[in-house]
């Protein structure tokens, strides 16, 4: 089963993405503090707002909220959905399949599986060469016909998979024309 796309509408600035990374601290003996991450990846919270939404955008919106409930979606942020050049491996001539990542960093110093690209924005290169002998498979899993050699990079747009945290208020601030309060999505 696919998972439905939010409708692209106007976002407010000022948008908001929290990690949380779920970490325990302790404080040792001499005063020094010892921390752990419980999850090898943050989960997301990305907090937005629509503006001057018009009746039949207002109405999609609901609709496609009261559809999903508590599932499962696709969200396409508007500031952060593609990676360009981006690192995926160092191909050794043995393994055919790599997971797609997003970077983050100036120095790519941390990274994270990306699992909903969209397809027809993918581009792979090995070696700085286009390359087109693989195919695209699910959760972000690119699989080569033959074991590639050298280094591995993409350009792609992706999908954030959230659900949302809560609920949200729809205010009505002139007559067709509409706003939301705060929509909290989190990652899934």
């Amino acid at each position: 089963m696919s998972l439905l796309i939010f409708p692209n509408r106007k976002v407010k600035w000022n948008s908001v993405k929290t990690p949380d990374f779920n970490t325990t601290s302790v404080i040792l003996g001499r005063g020094r503090r010892k921390s752990i991450t419980n999850r090898a990846y943050p989960k997301w919270t990305i907090d937005v707002q629509f503006t001057g939404l018009k009746q039949c955008e207002y109405e999609e919106i609901i609709g496609f909220l009261c559809n999903v409930g508590g599932g499962s979606f696709l969200w396409l942020d508007h500031e952060d959905n593609r990676q360009i050049n981006a690192v995926i491996a160092q191909g050794n001539g043995t393994a055919k399949n790599f997971q797609l990542i997003r970077t983050w960093g100036v120095n790519n110093v941390f990274y994270e599986p990306v699992t909903d690209i969209i397809p027809e924005t993918l581009r792979v290169y090995v070696n700085e060469q286009y390359v087109n002998n693989y195919t695209l498979g699910e959760n972000g899993i690119l699989t080569f016909n033959a074991p590639p050699t050298g280094i591995i990079r993409a350009d792609f747009m992706y999908y954030w998979r959230v659900a949302l945290d809560d609920s949200v208020d729809f205010t009505a601030v002139y007559r067709n024309f509409y706003e939301t309060g705060s929509l909290k999505l989190i990652t899934v």
